[in-house]
C-alpha cells in the first residue's frame, strides 16, 4: 500500500468517479469535502456524455459565496484536465448556487402553473405589501362573515393572529377545525382556600374572572374583546390545577387562531404574487407547491437534472423536497418521503455531516437520515470519510477516546464518526 495516500482513499476515489451511482457521503469536518465535490464535477466533464450532463447539473450549496467559490475551483479543475471549448461551454450552463436562488428559478420558468408571473421581485422587507394588504384585502368581509371567526378574534388578540399569519410556516399542519371542546372547571371553583389570606385572595380574584368570562363566552352575544384569563398567582398546587382545567380550551383557541392565520397568510400571499413581490420564504413554499404540481412537475423533471446537495445535514424538509422531487423519474407519483420510484443511478448526490449540524430550529436531522436512506435504497450507496486533514493526531485520540459515548445514536443524538 502507497502510505501517502489516506487510509480512506479508495472511498474518495469511488465518489469521485463512479458518476453514475447516487451517493450519501458523510464528511466529517476538515476530510476534504470541497476537493471530492469538484472532483466529481471534473468525472463529469470527462465522461463521454459530458456536454449534455454539465448542462443538466444543478450544484446547490449554502451560500452564494461557497457557490461562487466552488464554481470557481471546479472550472479551473476542467481547465487543468484539458477539456474541450464545448464541454466548458456546458459547464458554463450549470447551476451553482443556494436553494432559494435554485427555486426563483423554477418559479421564473415554471410558475405560471401554480399563478405566478414569470417576472417579480423578491423583496426582503415587506413592510409596504403588508401595509397595503392590510388596507386593501378583499377577502376580509367575507372571512368575517364566518362567525368563528368572530368567534376566535374576541378570545384571541388580533393583532397576535396577524403576527402570526403575517410570518406563517405553509408546512405547518393545520388542525382540522372542531366545535369548541367540552370542560369542567369545577375543580378550579371549588379549589380549598388556603389559610394564606394573600392566596386566598389570588385564588378568589381569578376564580370571580373566570366566572365572568365564562358566561360571556357562554353566551355569545358581547362583540367586546373578551381574552380567556390565565392564573399568575394563587400557589403552585392551584396553578396546576387550573392549568390542566383549562387546557381543553386554550388548546382549542389556538388552534382556532391558527387556522385564522393561516388563511390569512394564504390571503395575503395570493395578494403579493398579483403584486409580484414575494417574500424570502415564498421562495421555497411556492417551490414545493410547483413540484407538488402533476403538469408541472412532469416538465420540470423533462431537464434531466442532476443534483449535488453540498451541507446536506442542514437542509430542511421542503428543500429536500424539491430538490429530490426535481429528480424523480417522469411519472412518479406520491412522495419521495413515501419511500418509491427514487432517482435513477448518479442523478442525486448529497454530502454532509449530521455531527456538523447547526441549525436544529430549522433543519431536521431526520428527515436527513430519510433522505439518506432514500438514495442508498434507489441506485445508490452510502459512503464516509474518515481522515481529517484539519488536526493533528493528538485531538484525533481525544476525539475518538470521548465522542462515541457522547454521540451514540441514540434518543436523536447522531453517531460519532471515527477519525483518522
Amino acid at each position: 500500500m502507497d502510505n501517502s495516500l489516506p487510509v480512506d482513499h479508495l472511498t474518495r476515489e469511488r465518489f469521485i468517479v463512479a458518476t453514475d451511482i447516487n451517493h450519501s457521503l458523510v464528511c466529517p469536518a476538515g476530510s476534504g469535502k470541497t476537493h471530492s465535490i469538484v472532483g466529481r464535477v471534473k468525472s463529469l466533464a470527462q465522461r463521454p456524455d459530458a456536454e449534455d450532463v454539465l448542462r443538466r447539473l444543478v450544484l446547490v450549496t449554502f451560500t452564494k459565496k461557497a457557490a461562487e467559490e466552488m464554481q470557481v475551483r471546479a472550472r479551473e479543475s476542467l481547465d487543468a484536465a484539458g477539456v474541450s471549448g464545448a464541454v466548458r461551454g456546458a459547464f458554463n450552463q450549470a447551476y451553482f448556487g443556494t436553494i432559494h436562488a435554485f427555486a426563483v428559478l423554477l418559479l421564473q420558468t415554471y410558475g405560471h402553473h401554480i399563478g405566478v408571473p414569470s417576472s417579480f421581485e423578491v423583496s426582503m422587507n415587506d413592510d409596504l405589501t403588508w401595509a397595503r394588504f392590510l388596507r386593501e384585502w378583499s377577502g376580509q368581509e367575507n372571512l368575517w362573515s364566518d362567525p368563528r371567526a368572530k368567534r376566535i378574534v374576541r378570545n384571541v388578540s388580533l393583532h397576535e393572529i396577524l403576527k402570526l399569519a403575517r410570518k406563517w410556516d405553509f408546512a405547518r399542519p393545520v388542525t382540522e377545525r372542531a366545535d369548541a371542546p367540552a370542560y369542567n372547571f369545577a375543580p378550579i371553583y371549588d379549589f380549598p382556600q388556603p389559610k394564606r389570606q394573600d392566596t386566598a385572595r389570588n385564588i378568589a380574584a381569578f376564580q370571580k374572572a373566570l366566572r365572568k368570562w365564562e358566561k360571556a363566552w357562554v353566551a355569545g352575544n358581547d362583540d367586546s374583546f373578551l381574552a380567556m384569563p390565565v392564573p399568575e398567582k394563587g400557589g403552585k398546587e392551584f396553578l396546576s390545577t387550573a392549568l390542566n382545567a383549562l387546557g381543553p380550551v386554550r388548546k382549542w383557541l389556538n388552534e382556532e387562531a391558527a387556522w385564522l392565520a393561516s388563511e390569512i397568510a394564504a390571503a395575503y400571499q395570493k395578494y403579493r404574487i398579483a403584486a409580484g413581490v414575494l417574500t424570502f420564504s415564498d421562495q421555497l413554499n411556492l417551490a414545493v407547491k410547483l413540484v407538488r404540481h402533476p403538469v408541472a412537475i412532469d416538465e420540470i423533471r423533462k431537464r434531466g437534472f442532476r443534483v449535488i446537495l453540498d451541507e446536506a445535514q442542514d437542509t430542511d424538509p421542503e428543500q429536500f423536497e424539491i430538490l429530490l422531487e426535481v429528480v424523480r423519474p417522469l411519472g412518479a407519483s406520491g412522495k419521495w418521503s413515501e419511500g418509491k420510484d427514487g432517482p435513477e443511478g448518479g442523478r442525486f448526490t448529497m454530502v454532509g455531516d449530521p455531527q456538523q449540524s447547526i441549525y436544529r430550529a430549522r433543519a431536521d436531522l431526520e428527515t436527513y437520515r430519510r433522505a439518506h436512506d432514500y438514495i442508498v435504497s434507489n441506485n445508490g450507496e452510502s459512503l464516509s470519510y474518515e481522515v481529517t486533514f484539519r488536526c493533528d493526531e493528538a485531538i484525533i485520540e481525544t476525539a475518538n477516546r470521548w465522542f462515541p459515548s457522547l454521540r451514540d445514536g441514540q434518543g436523536g443524538q447522531v453517531k460519532f464518526v471515527h477519525l483518522t
